[in-house]
């Protein structure tokens, strides 16, 4: 849940849930309200929706039961209450970019985990030019000549290379989205999800 974690915050920050309490405080509330439950992941599997949807929802539900909470606060303090009831209406714009937020800080933590294995795999098999060849094209975003040039190898074995470890690392983000509960019949659709999230 540790990548949830930052992904609901970035989300609540950037949502009208941060007029409610702080969003690590929110989301740190959701989690032990909800994640103490012991049917809660029976609750999201029954659901049918995805984890990410099933967490922001929840986290919306907590959110409103913390402002309700604080309303009923205030006015045993107070005989009036200052919040209106919508408070917590969120415009669509809003709404559409905390959930871009909230998918893109997901994405790159799924992206980053399973980079780390695949780059330990690869130096555990004393091969760590490999994995070093794929970042240099697919992040520092260098031609396959000029790395080729680089590392002496051809253009060839440098392709057969890179091809090895985005099939690996491919490979790593299906079984990352399986673990999270994604159907195999939805893994392409996440995918795509995915490579949305990830783009500027």
């Amino acid at each position: 849940m540790a990548r949830y974690h930052a992904a609901l915050t970035i989300y609540a920050r950037g949502s009208s849930l941060a007029h409610v309490m702080d969003a690590d405080e929110l989301v740190n509330t959701f989690f032990v309200t909800r994640l103490s439950r012991e049917d809660f992941f029976e609750h999201w599997r029954a659901s049918g929706l995805r984890l990410r949807k099933w967490l922001i929802n929840g986290l919306h539900f907590c959110a409103r039961e913390q402002h309700r909470m604080q309303r009923q606060q205030h006015r045993r303090w107070r005989s009036i209450a200052d919040s209106p009831e919508n408070d917590l209406a969120v415009s669509a714009d809003a709404s559409n970019a905390a959930e871009r937020a909230f998918d893109h800080a997901r994405a790159t933590h799924i992206l980053a985990h399973c980079a780390d294995v695949i780059r330990a795999s690869f130096a555990l098999r004393d091969q760590p030019q490999a994995w070093e060849c794929f970042r240099r094209h697919h992040v520092d975003g260098a031609s396959y000549r000029v790395i080729a040039a680089e590392r002496g190898l051809t253009v060839r074995a440098l392709n057969s290379m890179v091809r090895a470890v985005t099939a690996e690392l491919r490979s790593a983000v299906r079984a990352e989205l399986l673990r999270e509960g994604i159907t195999e019949d939805e893994l392409d659709q996440e995918l795509n999800h995915i490579e949305e999230a990830l783009r500027p």
